[in-house]
């Protein structure tokens, strides 16, 4: 069993949600591009944490057992069987069966699906319709390439909620009132996604 996140780049949001950020808080200058960038990456991180997503660009290895078989057919055409994978938005995967002794890869027998992405909803990894898999081997090796690379993919309740929070630290950043992530949980709740 094992979940391990191999890399994570904390400045692709930061730089790409820069322009949007400043319009919210009326920023017009440039000074403090770079403060207002460590506010984005924290707000980031914030809804990361408290929501149980992925949304910073992040590469995961993960094997085959921390899959849960999910019994709802009801969203994939033609009933294919699925199972839910431990990170959301996930935009790319490879798979090795390590148990093989070539450690074949079995990416092609599987697609990958996701309900919502740029949200909070679950990715899947879904019986492709050529294949035959009734099962991802517990042994297998998955590689996840995860999180938003593109401002358009994302949720517009994360954006705001983004865009408050990084506005709230902007404005708030001398006073002597601390912010706390308390003074959002509502909205931080409201795009909680449960544990896989």
């Amino acid at each position: 069993m094992s979940i391990e996140r191999v890399s994570v780049d904390r400045q692709v949001l930061p730089d790409l949600l820069l322009d949007q950020i400043k319009a919210h808080m009326r920023v017009e200058h440039a000074r403090d591009d770079a403060l207002i960038r460590v506010y984005i990456a924290a707000a980031v991180g914030l809804i990361e944490s408290k929501c149980n997503v992925n949304l910073d660009p992040a590469e995961y290895v993960v094997t085959g057992d921390e899959l849960r078989h999910s019994p709802t057919t009801y969203a994939w055409r033609g009933g294919a069987a699925r199972w839910t994978l431990p990170q959301n938005n996930v935009r790319a995967f490879t798979m090795h069966d390590s148990s093989a002794t070539d450690a074949a890869d079995i990416s092609a027998e599987f697609t990958l699906w996701n309900a919502d992405f740029g949200g909070s909803a679950s990715s899947y990894l879904v019986g492709a319709a050529t294949s035959t898999a009734r099962a991802v081997p517990s042994q297998a090796v998955l590689a996840l390439e995860v999180g938003i690379l593109d401002a358009d993919d994302l949720a517009p309740g994360f954006f705001a909620l983004i865009a408050r929070l990084s506005g709230s630290m902007y404005e708030n950043r001398e006073a002597s009132s601390a912010l706390w992530a308390d003074t959002f949980a509502d909205e931080l709740v409201a795009l909680w996604r449960p544990s896989a």
